[in-house]
């Protein structure tokens, strides 16, 4: 009575560890692209990723975007495949069976096609990466297609009835070919992340480089002490506070600054005119002592 009992929960607990699987896989995912385009923006503009100090939260905000591309391609992928499958399954199952009824010309076709796409897929990328316009999604592509190759190949394998054995093997042959596809596949997702990531953060870095007030948030600071910014572009002012008397009615005011990152309860801005080959990045905790801090809309942006 107990084999029953252990089946029943062995069928609960397998979506239940699928389940946890892909929230682990997703996760990680999240992570590490926020990662590699904080890291690729932080290198463009001849910082180090290191001194935002970001916490795990502040790269999943930040790749959010580039993982629902992601899911929205595999889901793609995923509906063309079972359109695929529906309509080829059945006739390479006659081909196999040497169905007379079936001549079998377009399924063989198909079936060579599928198994040489790990080789024509890529190959097609790189020719599209030739041309300068989509030399970026080329890169983002490249890795997609490796893994969508060799993913079809293997499928294209099944459909064909591919000899594993009938020795008492077979089995641990067919679970080795299958878990390979799935390394694979997740390689090649984490693959084309981080490309995606990278040209988006590259993207980001240039634009900034060319002009951060077109791109970055104004920021004002208020604060009791002085802060010592000096940059191209800041402005220093000392206003008198009429609600304080003797030496804490000094206050200072910083203007054209612009909010580069926020991580941790610290801010980190550049100026106005800021670039790659003249300018500094200047952190400012949010409890300094006084320290109020006003934001400004983006220039050129709708009111």
């Amino acid at each position: 009575m107990a084999e029953p009992r252990t089946d029943g929960v062995g069928a609960l607990l397998r979506p239940l560890f699928g389940l946890l699987a892909n929230v682990v896989v997703i996760t990680s995912l999240l992570v590490f692209i926020g990662w590699k385009r904080a890291e690729t923006q932080s290198s463009r503009l001849g910082l180090s990723e290191a001194i935002f100090t970001m916490s795990t939260q502040d790269y999943v905000l930040r790749s959010v975007e580039t993982v629902l591309v992601l899911l929205l391609g595999v889901s793609v992928l995923a509906a063309m495949w079972v359109a695929l499958d529906r309509w080829l399954s059945p006739r390479a199952a006659a081909l196999r069976n040497d169905d007379p009824d079936d001549d079998g010309v377009t399924t063989r076709w198909v079936l060579r096609l599928l198994a040489v796409a790990w080789l024509v897929l890529p190959g097609l990328v790189v020719l599209l990466g030739l041309v300068d316009r989509f030399q970026a999604l080329a890169f983002v592509l490249l890795p997609a297609a490796i893994g969508v190759g060799v993913l079809l190949l293997l499928y294209a394998a099944h459909l064909g009835g591919v000899d594993m054995g009938t020795d008492d093997h077979a089995g641990r042959r067919v679970q080795v070919l299958q878990t390979s596809g799935v390394v694979v596949a997740l390689v090649c997702v984490f693959w084309t992340g981080s490309n995606y990531a990278e040209v988006d953060g590259h993207q980001l870095a240039a634009d900034i480089d060319r002009a951060p007030q077109r791109i970055l948030p104004g920021v004002v600071l208020s604060t009791d002490a002085p802060l010592h910014l000096e940059g191209p572009g800041v402005l220093t002012e000392e206003i008198a506070d009429e609600t304080a008397t003797g030496e804490d009615a000094a206050r200072y005011r910083y203007s054209g600054l612009r909010l580069l990152e926020y991580a941790r309860g610290t801010y980190f801005l550049v100026s106005d005119g800021w670039s790659t080959a003249l300018g500094v990045v200047f952190v400012v905790p949010e409890d300094h002592p006084g320290l109020s801090v006003q934001f400004l809309r983006v220039e050129g942006t709708a009111p």
